[in-house]
Order: structure tokens, then sequence, then C-alpha cells
């Protein structure tokens, strides 16, 4: 298949595969750090966790009271405003 090639179109050729796999691993690596996070929050999430990402050892909950009461009176937009000021406290 790539007998007619002349060693420049080889070269060529290689250049644009290697600049192909390049992008597939950008790729590949953008979408394993989104399944690794939050996407509202950026932080980090259980499958980062299930991958040994984790390297706290201790686990903040919190609850938000009434925070159903936020989206229905502001919308879920001022909802998701109040979820990322809360994990920079």
């Amino acid at each position: 298949m790539y007998e007619e090639l002349s060693k420049e179109e080889l070269i060529d050729l290689i250049k644009l595969k290697d600049d192909e796999i390049t992008i597939l691993k950008d790729k590949i690596r953008i979408m394993h750090e989104c399944n690794n996070r939050d996407f509202l929050t950026g932080l980090r999430n259980r499958n980062s966790a299930d991958e040994g990402h984790a390297n706290a050892s201790s686990i903040i909950l919190c609850d938000v009271d009434n925070f159903k009461l936020i989206n229905d009176l502001y919308g879920h937009n001022v909802g998701d405003l109040v979820l990322r000021k809360l994990i920079m406290f």
C-alpha cells in the first residue's frame, strides 16, 4: 500500500499520524480528567478515589439546609453558583 510513496511522502505521513496520535492522547487525557471531576464544582469525585488519586485521609460532607428553596426561588443557575461558592470555603 505504501510502496508507491516516496521517502518524503512517507515521512510526511508518519508526521501526520504522529500528530493524530498526540491529539488522541490529549483527548483521552481530557476525558479521563472529566471522568474524575464533578462537572459543576471541579472537585475530584469518587472515580478519582477509586483510581488512587485521592490524597486526603478524610471526607467532608456538607448539607445545605433548604437548598431546594434556593433553586425554586432563584433558579438552578443561582443554585449552581451557590454550590461553586460553597466549595471555596
